[in-house]
């Protein structure tokens, strides 16, 4: 899929989230379990007002933690409308905020690595330094893989 990338200025969006050190081998499968500790907090919390799941990628400029051994810190959680108060894992945070590179993927989760490595690619071509962040906005659920919709995000740094 040839992806588009674009320049945005972007806001923060609150989000309630856990959170987890993970390595390659160990992102997939710790998604659904941060996912559901969310879930059930905002469940039992009486939170009605969500919006989509994000997931943010704690990434430093220059290192690709996520190949490391001590592992990035990930961010799975839900948009809401006003932060929560923090209970066991789950706490508010919010997305990056400030100048990013992005792009739209279509299709199944399992190759969203493609839309993030057209997103660095872009950026070093184009002589944009990447700040450390990024992260995903799923889109809403379908039963069809290939009409899954995430938005991919890259913070840019100011220098």
């Amino acid at each position: 899929m040839p992806y588009e990338i674009a320049l945005r200025q972007v806001a923060p969006r609150t989000l309630a989230v856990a959170q987890a050190r993970v390595t390659s081998q160990t992102l997939v499968p710790s998604i659904r379990p941060l996912f559901d500790q969310v879930y059930k907090y905002l469940d039992e919390a009486g939170v009605k007002e969500r919006g989509l799941n994000v997931i943010v990628y704690w990434n430093e400029a220059g290192r690709n933690l996520l190949d490391s051994e001590e592992g990035l810190v990930m961010e799975a959680g839900v948009e809401v409308e006003a932060a929560v108060p923090q209970e066991g894992r789950v706490r508010a945070v919010a997305t990056p905020a400030g100048r990013a590179a992005g792009t739209l993927h279509v299709g199944p989760y399992d190759q969203l690595g493609k839309a993030h490595e057209a997103v660095r690619a872009w950026c070093a071509e184009q002589g944009h330094a990447l700040a450390g962040p990024n992260w995903e906005v799923y889109g809403h659920w379908n039963d069809d893989p290939q009409q899954l919709r995430t938005e991919v995000f890259y913070l840019l740094s100011n220098v």
